[in-house]
């Protein structure tokens, strides 16, 4: 009788008291060996900060090293099926092409990674540590390597002429700059004296975040706005309105084009143009000028693009917070006495 009420007991499920315990210690384990790596991070520490005795951490985590393993692989599946889905629904659209391979692999990490909160965050670290460091091969073996071979096929089809060791070679090169892009960002701000804040807060763009942005002098794109981003040779995402009239000319090149989206509550001025068609009165220019600095716009420049007997069109170089901001600007030109016609232009 005993013995079949220990076999029981043995076979219970964990209690939800004991699961919320074990997942606090597998947040703070990741979270010390991200920061600290497997040397830095002591049993101890773990303990404190998921506020538990040391022998929990033990019984929930094993030995150390089992925990690291378990901690690196609890994420991993969640990852590999991103991917995989990713490549899945590329496969699906039509033929594909490297660059598309790729990006069904980098941009799930990305945007896990980078939007995923401070966990995801942590766990990015943590594959840098195991990328690192020969001794967690079978870490890396066990838990990333059968989806990196899916992906290592697909690109060896498609790249016929090279050998299996040449494209083993460049993706973990790729794979290395993908890491260090999404863990090193104290890096690059260090290095570019904070200049990269203003273009990284004004705009999320999904699944790529930190690459360099700039918006199209074409489009002239503001918050509020339907945008695009369009990858570009040496000028990292350019951002364009959905209906700039330049978007035939990159739909041919679909595997260019990523989603993009504006953050909220965005703090900055964004360039844009108007134009404002008036009659020919004395002081008008001046007026017109008046009211859009009582709307808080600064004008960057002003030019008369024609003038007529009766009346002239003028362009306004206006800095707007958004869509918004612009349309009260808009609104307000339109309702003078002397303004004909007001729209929105393109540089």
């Amino acid at each position: 009788m005993t013995g079949k009420v220990k076999e029981n007991q043995r076979q219970r499920a964990p209690s939800q008291r004991s699961i919320a315990t074990r997942d606090r210690i597998f947040d703070a384990a990741e979270q010390l060996f991200s920061e600290r790596g497997f040397e830095g991070a002591s049993i101890r520490d773990i303990a404190r900060i998921a506020g538990v005795q040391g022998a929990l951490v033990n019984h929930h985590g094993g030995s150390k090293e089992y925990l690291f393993a378990t901690i690196v692989a609890r994420r991993a599946d969640e990852l590999s099926r991103l991917r995989l889905d990713a490549l899945d629904q590329m496969k699906a659209n039509g033929a594909l092409s490297v660059r598309q391979v790729l990006s069904c692999f980098i941009l799930p990490f990305m945007d896990r990674v980078l939007h995923g909160g401070a966990a995801w965050s942590a766990y990015g670290r943590l594959i840098a540590h195991v990328s690192s460091d020969a001794r967690w091969h079978y870490i890396a073996q066990s838990c990333f390597d059968p989806t990196v071979k899916v992906f290592l096929d697909e690109i060896s089809t498609l790249l016929p002429q090279a050998s299996r060791e040449e494209i083993s070679a460049h993706f973990v090169f790729m794979v290395s700059s993908m890491l260090s892009l999404c863990t090193s960002r104290w890096r690059i701000d260090n290095l570019s004296e904070g200049n990269t804040e203003e273009n990284r807060a004004s705009l999320v763009i999904t699944g790529t975040e930190g690459m360099v942005v700039s918006y199209a002098k074409c489009c002239l794109p503001i918050p509020g706005d339907d945008v695009m981003g369009y990858l570009s040779s040496g000028r990292g995402v350019v951002v364009h309105r959905n209906t700039c009239g330049n978007l035939i000319n990159f739909r041919k090149q679909p595997e260019k084009w990523i989603a993009v989206d504006w953050e909220k509550d965005i703090d900055r001025q964004f360039a844009s143009q108007i134009q404002v068609d008036t009659l020919n009165k004395p002081g008008v220019l001046a007026e017109v000028a008046a009211t859009i600095g009582d709307c808080s716009s600064n004008i960057e420049q002003v030019s008369v693009l024609g003038r007529h007997e009766d009346c002239s069109v003028l362009s306004f170089h206006l800095q707007v917070r958004d869509r918004t901001h612009l349309a009260q600007i808009m609104r307000n030109v339109r309702n003078m006495p002397n303004v004909i016609r007001v729209a929105r232009e393109c540089a």
